[in-house]
């Protein structure tokens, strides 16, 4: 039986990907996915993506306290609505922000990405804790699309030195907002030394704000918004693609 992406229980429960409050407020009429090059699609009125990917436990606790904690913080940001965001609000989008990455990577269970450990599954449900090596930005959608999705694998290669780092991203859009979850995965500590190696030349530091590690109390949206969301999706992107493995 398939356990608890958060915990050692059974997954006996359907998450839903873009929770109902979300779906309420913006009535979308499709969602648009991508896991590495596999589209997924879903249409209708108020469509939904559901996965039975976590415990009842998880999924009416923490995980619902998130879902209320975000809910006030999100809401005015898919909007469009320009609100300061203090220290303690920006990690509380960030930790939503990794929690639906990780649901979203498990979404088609025939491609086991594997870039969040159980260990740093668990930690983020019992502590907190977001996975080492990464970050969490927000930026502003200027476009027609209501919801959607992309991750993307990513394999590098260090020119001066044999060493392989494996890139992780997945891209959400809520909205008018825009997050986006990059972690890292590096031997041993070697610290963000080559974050900005694979990232392709683009004025983020207009298009984006930085919420975790945060750089401090701040507001959205950024300086500059944008209506080319493959450009964020494939802003980690250089070096050669990771090839997803099936089972």
């Amino acid at each position: 039986m398939r356990q608890c992406l958060f915990c050692d229980r059974v997954a006996s429960t359907r998450e839903h990907v873009f929770p109902d409050w979300i779906l309420s407020k913006l009535s979308p009429r499709n969602i648009q996915g991508v896991i590495g090059r596999i589209p997924i699609k879903h249409f209708g009125p108020n469509p939904a993506i559901k996965h039975r990917c976590v415990c009842r436990e998880c999924n009416n606790g923490w995980m619902n306290d998130l879902e209320i904690a975000n809910q006030k913080l999100i809401s005015p940001l898919m909007h469009g609505v320009a609100i300061p965001l203090d220290l303690p609000q920006q990690f509380t989008i960030s930790l939503w922000a990794v929690k639906t990455a990780i649901v979203w990577e498990s979404v088609v269970s025939k491609y086991k990405l594997g870039h969040y450990s159980e260990e740093q599954r668990h930690a983020l449900r019992s502590t907190s804790a977001i996975p080492p090596y990464t970050h969490v930005w927000l930026g502003r959608y200027t476009g027609n699309f209501v919801l959607g999705m992309n991750t993307q694998a990513s394999r590098h290669r260090k020119i001066d030195e044999n060493l392989i780092i494996d890139g992780y991203t997945c891209t959400l859009l809520v909205g008018k907002l825009a997050l986006q979850v990059h972690t890292i995965h590096l031997p041993g500590d070697r610290g963000n030394e080559f974050l900005a190696l694979f990232e392709k030349d683009a004025p983020w530091e207009r298009l984006l704000i930085q919420t975790y590690p945060s750089e401090g109390r701040t507001s959205w949206p950024p300086v500059d918004s944008f209506s080319d969301l493959q450009l964020l999706a494939e802003r980690w992107s250089l070096g050669e693609e990771k090839p997803l493995s099936g089972t």
